[in-house]
């Protein structure tokens, strides 16, 4: 699929010199109207092929300002009409038509035209009143969702002298949603299947009239959809990566009997804090986990402080929605921690939101991208975390699972996801939780050593549930002896010929290290806890311990509690078992309390 994208992107086409100076001046138009003091190089060559008349894809990260492009571009087409005399009336505007997901995005978009001095209107039904304005001519801009456009009115409307002449441009805004709610899986039906159909609307435009696909994530097989689903055969794309180098992406797992007090430390904060907290985004996968938490909340809290936290999804009433998104426009808004869905955010300039929690693992990378991509819009330093739980009935993707499990760059994995070119480099504390543990940085702003969030969540967590591992007494020999092996070369690393001291006192794995390894090697840990359990003088040590340990104890066997079965390999198993849940309750575990892990 990637091949796709090479031989269907296409270059701008070339305009006579005699229009250079025309379009120059028509952006120069629409910057100043915007009152920018100037376009970004990728807003510039947006609006180029806008005036060219070519399809684009725009795939740019949150708040890359991908607004100014449809404000801007029936402004641009404006200032030409307007030089080559093409409407008598010159109260006649070009007009841009902005698919959008959500009354609440298309009201708040409405909103931030005007602003500017662009006239918008939103057309989130068929209504007569709002369809009359737009033939008038009097607006740039115009807001809809695809039911409406699609409806036999919304046709018509596009069908009519008034429109179809002055369409300048086609936007699909948040177009990944066309792969997310418009196509059918399987026996599953189509979330919102008129997203599946935009195509049909360049039957009712001129066929020189662009399409324009925009959204903040859409990795290359979600691109190839999108364009699918467009009818693009040809199109300029503009496109940046995504992850952004302010966040740092951390996995927690939390023992199930936490799931109630996990957020005990925020309670604690909203009630000293108040409007003082820090803004936090706990993204739900679901409206049930959604209303669950948000309930917790309700319980835990006094009901002269709950309107510090309120709760965001499809089903929210319109009013409630439209307060929230008007407070999270206000950094100093007296909404501090919103419990909300994926739909909270599309397209809306969330301010002062510098952690991001998910509550369970989101099913797609883009998905967990655009979440994460709420917080840090100021550029400012941010935390993502996941909670990893147990999850049933919901299929994770591979790369998800990639994400979660991996010992390795979180970052890296995202970044690969959107990007064949090789991740940029970020200092180890900026990066994400794994990176930390291999952090050397001996910088004074170092913070390789947990964050605050994570040391929050693991204060509330006395103890953690791990798997117990079958362990034979050949794998038990074979690490030991190792571990014995690698113990002699530390010392014999350290050159010194007069060493009169015991082997423990010169070396870098202690004899007590070892035991302690010994006694907990039944213990099915990830590195992370690994580390937070066993001391090591540096990163190199434990990498290399752990190389050891791993080595003789994969496959692990898990031992059924009741049947007395085993299975190679568990934790995959697990995972893509259809009955997880009960299967986990017929693990053997053992609780055992982890330390907060400190800097290697």
């Amino acid at each position: 699929m990637h091949l796709i994208f090479h031989f269907i992107s296409v270059s701008l086409p070339i305009m006579a010199t005699s229009n250079d100076h025309l379009l120059q001046n028509a952006k120069e138009y629409a910057c100043s109207k915007l009152q920018l003091k100037k376009f970004k190089a990728e807003q510039i060559k947006a609006l180029d092929a806008c005036m060219n008349r070519s399809d684009i894809f725009i795939s740019l990260p949150t708040g890359f300002d991908k607004s100014l492009i449809f404000q801007g571009t029936p402004l641009c087409f404006d200032y030409i009409n307007e030089k080559t005399g093409k409407f008598c009336d010159q109260n006649i505007k070009s007009l841009a038509i902005v698919i959008v997901p959500l009354k609440s995005l298309a009201l708040d978009q409405v909103k931030r035209a005007e602003l500017l001095g662009i006239e918008a209107a939103a057309m989130v039904s068929d209504s007569n009143d709002v369809m009359d304005r737009v033939c008038e001519g009097r607006y740039s801009l115009l807001f809809a969702s695809p039911e409406v456009l699609l409806s036999s009115k919304g046709k018509e409307l596009m069908m009519g002298t008034h429109v179809y002449h002055r369409l300048c441009c086609l936007f699909v805004d948040e177009s990944h949603c066309i792969v997310k709610w418009g196509q059918s899986s399987g026996n599953t039906e189509a979330f919102r299947k008129y997203y599946g159909m935009i195509a049909e609307l360049r039957s009712v435009m001129k066929l020189c009239t662009p399409v324009v696909a925009m959204t903040a994530t859409a990795t290359q097989l979600v691109r190839s959809k999108i364009v699918q689903a467009l009818g693009m055969n040809s199109f300029v794309l503009i496109d940046s990566n995504p992850i952004v180098q302010n966040i740092k992406h951390i996995v927690i797992t939390p023992s199930q009997n936490d799931y109630p007090k996990i957020f005990d430390w925020l309670c604690d904060e909203i009630v000293r804090e108040k409007e003082q907290t820090e803004r936090v985004l706990i993204f739900c996968q679901s409206r049930k986990d959604c209303s669950e938490l948000y309930s917790l909340f309700c319980s835990k809290l006094p009901q002269a402080l709950h309107h510090h936290f309120n709760m965001y999804h499809t089903n929210t009433e319109n009013d409630i929605q439209e307060g929230i998104v008007k407070d999270f426009a206000d950094v100093n808004g007296k909404v501090r921690v919103l419990v909300c869905t994926i739909a909270f955010g599309l397209g809306v300039n969330v301010k002062g939101v510098h952690t991001v929690i998910m509550y369970s693992t989101p099913c797609e990378i883009d998905d967990y991208v655009q979440l994460c991509g709420r917080g840090g819009r100021d550029g400012l330093q941010s935390i993502s975390v996941t909670l990893k739980m147990s999850q049933t009935g919901r299929a994770v993707s591979k790369e998800m699972k990639d994400f979660t499990k991996t010992s390795g760059c979180r970052r890296e994995i995202l970044y690969k996801a959107f990007s064949e070119d090789s991740c940029p480099s970020v200092l180890g504390h900026n990066c994400c939780d794994n990176c930390s543990l291999h952090c050397s940085c001996a910088g004074t702003g170092c913070s390789a050593k947990p964050t605050l969030l994570e040391q929050k969540i693991a204060s509330h967590q006395s103890e953690c549930e791990i798997p117990i591992i079958q362990v034979s007494d050949d794998q038990y020999q074979k690490v030991k002896s190792e571990l014995k092996e690698f113990q002699l070369q530390t010392v014999n690393n350290l050159s010194s010929d007069h060493v009169y001291s015991g082997t423990d006192l010169t070396n870098s794995l202690p004899s007590s290290t070892i035991n302690h390894i010994l006694a907990n090697i039944h213990l099915s840990l990830s590195y992370s806890q690994f580390c937070q359990m066993h001391t090591f003088p540096n990163v190199e040590i434990s990498q290399q311990v752990w190389a050891i340990r791993e080595k003789h104890l994969k496959p692990c066997l898990v031992e059924s509690q009741t049947t007395g079965k085993c299975l190679d390999d568990s934790s995959e198993q697990l995972e893509d078992s259809d009955d997880e849940e009960h299967f986990l309750e017929q693990l053997e575990y053992c609780k055992i309390h982890l330390p907060s892990s400190e800097s290697d």
